[in-house]
């Protein structure tokens, strides 16, 4: 035998285990094992961090517009309180000015200007926020009260101080109740999208509930 054969013959000799006939290279069965599972078992751990930071950013995410749509519905239930309060105030102010005559009519033509003002500051925020159905009927509503206005200013008699309502309220108290439906329509509807946003939420905790149990039992 050579020299070459003879290096050789150690080299597997170095490796072996207990000889028997065995190569020496070959490990057995339990070190297979034991590789295949440290292996499986870190694949896991990774999984693991995998699905919980998934869920983490899904979850982050659906909050996050949870708060956004909760944010719009304050908002847009603001505008509405603003929008009906300068409506009202509007009525009112036309409402005193038309009572009795006045000594000095412009303090009363002036608050009947600045209320059909505000009507009109109120109503383009909720066009804004909700530029549909509530914005035109926003809109609507500060249409008319400017035609009220203009119209409390233009029959104004200086000399006698009589103020008179030329334009009547019918039209512009049915505009008004066209606004109370819609703020109505459009409550419901943000409602519905927040609980909707909820349930989602919810949804997401039951599946990753499910995922930890199946990770347990693996």
């Amino acid at each position: 035998m050579g020299r070459g054969a003879l290096g050789a013959v150690g080299v597997w000799e170095g490796w072996g285990v207990g000889g028997g006939g065995r190569l020496g290279g070959m490990p057995d069965a339990s070190v297979w094992v034991a590789v295949v599972t440290g292996a499986s078992g870190a694949l896991g751990a990774l999984g693991t961090v995998a699905l919980t930071n998934r869920a983490a950013e899904r979850r982050e995410r659906w909050q996050m517009a949870e708060t956004r749509a909760e944010a719009r519905r304050q908002a847009a239930e603001q505008a509405f309180g603003d929008l009906l309060g300068a409506a009202e105030r509007l009525r009112l102010e036309v409402d005193i000015s038309v009572k009795r005559p006045w000594e000095d009519v412009f303090p009363r033509l002036t608050a009947v200007q600045e209320g059909a003002a505000a009507l009109g500051d109120a109503a383009t925020r909720v066009a804004v926020l909700l530029p549909g159905r509530a914005g035109q009927a926003a809109r609507e509503l500060a249409r008319e009260g400017y035609r009220v206005a203009s119209a409390v200013v233009a029959s104004a008699q200086e000399g006698s101080g009589q103020i008179r309502n030329v334009a009547g309220f019918e039209a512009y108290d049915r505009c008004r109740e066209g606004v109370y439906a819609v703020v109505e329509e459009e409550r419901g509807v943000l409602e519905l999208s927040a609980a909707d946003k909820t349930q989602r939420r919810f949804a997401l905790v039951r599946r990753k509930g499910r995922v930890g149990r199946r990770e347990g039992t693996a």
